[in-house]
């Protein structure tokens, strides 16, 4: 990417966040000059997305719509543990009546799920409103696009492959521009926390995305 690009980007980032009424930083690094710019494997990004599918599920879904044989087999089939983090195992390891006491850390984990989705061409494009994922959203996402648990790795990556890495550095770049705003306004406001706490959690699985070989805890998320 060359600087021009990178700045071009980052125009239109600013211009997204006015529009929002978020304070735009001037000074923050362009996309370009924050490492070197690729896109993690699609596999990888389809097995983080389908394990956090499975936890969540694991977590909030009744018995009988996400029965545990059924989730195991989705999980033990597509290597997913392996992409869990250790708290994420924790929730899947736990019995069911159990795990339902993490519902409220899991529901950070659907912003990421959009996000991710949206990385292998699901349509709806995450926003850096601060609200969290809509009804409307839901339905086609778990429905049509990740079949239940019934689509494969393979399957996943191939509906319509990843997106243009253009696509996902201006989506990185507007959402890493919102969050330095709204951690700015969560330190004054703290009917912000919620809203930076959304785009947090956006932001987290984009910058995931063009980091292939980081851990998921590992991404920083301090700037």
């Amino acid at each position: 990417m060359t600087e021009a690009q990178a700045e071009a980007i980052r125009k239109n980032s600013m211009e997204a966040l006015n529009v929002h009424g978020l304070p735009a930083v001037d000074g923050l690094p362009l996309a370009d000059s924050r490492g070197e710019i690729e896109r993690r494997p699609a596999e990888e990004i389809a097995r983080r997305l389908m394990g956090l599918h499975a936890t969540v599920a694991w977590c909030c879904a009744p018995e009988e719509l996400a029965p545990s044989p059924t989730l195991v087999e989705y999980i033990d089939s597509n290597e997913l543990f392996e992409a869990l983090t250790h708290p994420e195992r924790k929730i899947v390891n736990s019995d069911r009546t159990e795990a339902a006491a993490y519902r409220e850390q899991v529901g950070w984990y659907t912003e990421n799920i959009w996000t991710l989705a949206w990385t292998l061409g699901f349509e709806m494009t995450p926003g850096i409103d601060g609200m969290p994922i809509k009804n409307e959203v839901g339905p086609p996402l778990t429905r049509d696009f990740l079949e239940v648990f019934d689509v494969d790795v393979d399957g996943l990556v191939s509906k319509r492959g990843l997106r243009p890495l253009d696509d996902i550095v201006a989506l990185e770049d507007l959402f890493y521009c919102a969050h330095n705003a709204a951690r700015s306004l969560a330190k004054e406001n703290k009917e912000m926390r919620f809203p930076c706490g959304v785009i947090q959690e956006r932001r987290h699985a984009l910058t995931w995305c063009l980091s292939p070989g980081a851990a998921w805890d590992d991404i920083d998320l301090s700037t």
